[in-house]
């Protein structure tokens, strides 16, 4: 019998008809060979089942993703116990974040391996479903399961509005998440990262992700590296990470965390020494195993108190799981009281995005928006946070999606809407009046010729 399962979204990639998933992907451990060619070295990763979805231009699989599916080949040993779920991120060619999730397990033979699923969309904890699921498949039936299953799983199409999913994942009868349009990483669990950090060492990571810092995480788990870091990012929506960014780091790919530009990597304890022994630059180690972030000079933009004390109340009751409530509901919570952080701190934009006379186009006045934070702190983290791409690219969606006339339908920027046209405008300075805001824009000479008043009236018709 099959089961029917509502389906929100039409479709995630922009312009393309895609599969939920990409590829399905079994990869075992051999023991590799000692010096003099005996047997008994480190497990050998290989590839022992790989399907793709029947899409006509499939996205093909990585050459290399037995190295991400077992970055930590040479430290595994046989009798591997307990299961493991964990998550890496690639770029496809054309740029687009793709997830693998897997799930680790021991097989009869007492040698790990790992089936891993390959999507675009971050839906954490129904691939986590699916794939244990899968597994237990594979452990009562073996390799001959596995065409039969991919064929079920590999063409769910999300351009149908009902999924049929027949048994043996008749269990997953829920809808499928309606994720935010930029919730890049989902909504992956805090409960790695709080097991592994306090809520002060979370906010400090944060401020280091607005300062746009370059922050290396090591773990002898696979598993806590991949959780904290996605779950960590999860927190910056609405805003999005906007560069390097791999939870879990093969060793062949090593020197990336040489990489002059900002980056987020995750490393296996093994290779920390190898790590250190690189050309870094000015790096944040955070050691998941032993509660430890390093200091880093100059520190991190401080979090002002008056914007952040909701969401370190709301960290540190997710620490305490009780009875009276769920762990969804205190997860939840602390998602909602990071994007009000981030809606104190910057959900005014709207007002500040002016018409240009000579050019018709849109601009974000930054400097009269710091202007109207009268508080010192929360200027001071707001002109950093504006110098960074995490910022602008926030802000060239935003304005391209007005000029083209398809305002993102995000909650976050209905709300900045909302309170531009139910409240009215702010301050610049403390005691800066409206008509002084207009003087003051009128001193920039040519580059705006209309009052504040009228650009916003004429972005608010086009927002």
């Amino acid at each position: 019998s099959k089961v029917k399962v509502k389906v929100k979204e039409k479709e995630v990639v922009e312009g393309r008809r895609r599969l939920i998933m990409e590829s399905l992907v079994l990869v075992r451990t051999c023991a590799g060979a000692r010096e003099g060619g005996r047997s008994g070295g480190a497990l050998v990763p290989v590839v022992a089942f790989e399907s793709q979805s029947p899409h006509p231009t499939p996205t093909p699989i990585p050459g290399n993703l037995s190295q991400f599916i077992f970055p930590d080949a040479d430290q595994l040993q046989r009798d591997f116990y307990g299961t493991s779920f964990y998550q890496f991120l690639l770029t496809d060619e054309e740029g687009r974040k793709q997830f693998g999730f897997c799930v680790r397990e021991y097989g009869s033979d007492n040698f790990p391996f790992a089936l891993c699923i390959l999507t675009y969309f971050p839906w954490h904890l129904q691939f986590a479903d699916i794939l244990q699921i899968v597994c237990s498949q594979y452990n009562l039936k073996g390799l001959e399961i596995l065409p039969a299953i991919s064929q079920v799983l590999l063409s769910v199409d999300l351009s149908q509005s009902i999924l049929s999913l027949p048994a043996p994942f008749s269990s997953l009868v829920q809808p499928m998440p309606s994720l935010e349009p930029h919730e890049t990483v989902g909504r992956p669990s805090f409960a790695a990262l709080l097991a592994a950090l306090s809520p002060d060492s979370v906010l400090k990571l944060l401020s280091s992700l607005l300062d746009e810092r370059r922050l290396i995480f090591h773990s002898s788990k696979v598993s806590v590296l991949s959780q904290s870091i996605l779950g960590l990012l999860s927190l910056l929506y609405p805003f999005s990470w906007q560069f390097i960014c791999i939870p879990v780091l093969p060793p062949s790919l090593v020197g990336y965390v040489t990489a002059p530009m900002p980056f987020i990597i995750g490393i296996h304890s093994s290779l920390l020494s190898v790590v250190r022994q690189q050309p870094l630059e000015e790096v944040i180690f955070v050691d998941l195993d032993n509660f430890a972030v390093s200091e880093l000079t100059p520190p991190p933009p401080k979090l002002p108190n008056s914007l952040i004390s909701p969401l370190a109340r709301s960290l540190s009751r997710c620490c305490v799981v009780t009875q009276e409530v769920s762990r969804e509901a205190l997860e939840a919570d602390v998602r909602a009281r990071a994007v009000e952080f981030f809606f104190e701190l910057v959900g005014n934009f709207m007002w500040f995005c002016l018409k240009d006379p000579q050019s018709g186009e849109y601009e974000l006045d930054r400097q009269l928006m710091l202007r109207a934070i009268p508080d010192y702190e929360t200027r001071e983290l707001l002109k950093v946070f504006m110098a960074t791409q995490i910022f602008e690219q926030f802000i060239h969606e935003r304005l391209t999606a007005v000029r083209a006339g398809k305002p993102l339908s995000s909650s976050f920027v209905r709300r900045a809407k909302h309170l531009r046209n139910s409240s009215p405008p702010p301050n610049v300075d403390a005691d800066m009046s409206l008509q002084s805001t207009v003087s003051y824009m009128k001193s920039f000479g040519s580059k705006f010729s209309r009052s504040f008043k009228s650009s916003l009236g004429d972005f608010k018709s086009k927002a």
